[in-house]
């Protein structure tokens, strides 16, 4: 359940800013009560701040949160979160678990239908919230 609530609150959030105000919503909405609003803000707001993550949730960014992808099979993928940079385009999914070795072949997979699209310098990354140096290039 924790870790639908944090996918369910990164998937609203483009910039960092944008934290509290989502969690007044899904306060409003009945989705979470204030106590666990203030631990899974706390949590999401020390991770987003962190300088090699903060770089994704940057004012002035095209981001796309929970974009569908289809690939030549029309099976649908649905990354985290999407950041299209001038030269680049990084691919990341937030993870609240342990490291498996089949949260990277996901990734690898998503780099891959987005290299197959024509975007040019995929990069991705697996953030491990839970984890103090959670963020990890695949």
């Amino acid at each position: 359940e924790y870790g639908s609530l944090v996918h369910l609150v990164l998937s609203k959030i483009i910039l960092i800013e944008d934290v509290p105000n989502v969690m007044e919503q899904l306060i409003g909405e009945g989705v979470v009560n204030e106590e666990e609003a203030l631990g899974i803000s706390g949590t999401i707001q020390n991770v987003l701040e962190k300088p090699e993550v903060a770089r994704f949730f940057k004012t002035g960014l095209k981001v796309k949160n929970e974009a569908g992808i289809l690939d030549e099979n029309g099976k649908s993928y649905r990354p985290d979160r999407l950041v299209f940079y001038e030269n680049e385009t990084a691919v990341i999914d937030f993870k609240t678990g342990k490291r498996e070795e089949k949260h990277r072949a996901q990734l690898q997979k998503y780099k891959d239908l987005l290299l197959q699209m024509n975007y040019n310098n995929v990069t991705g990354f697996l953030l491990y919230l839970k984890e103090e140096n959670g963020l990890v290039e695949v």
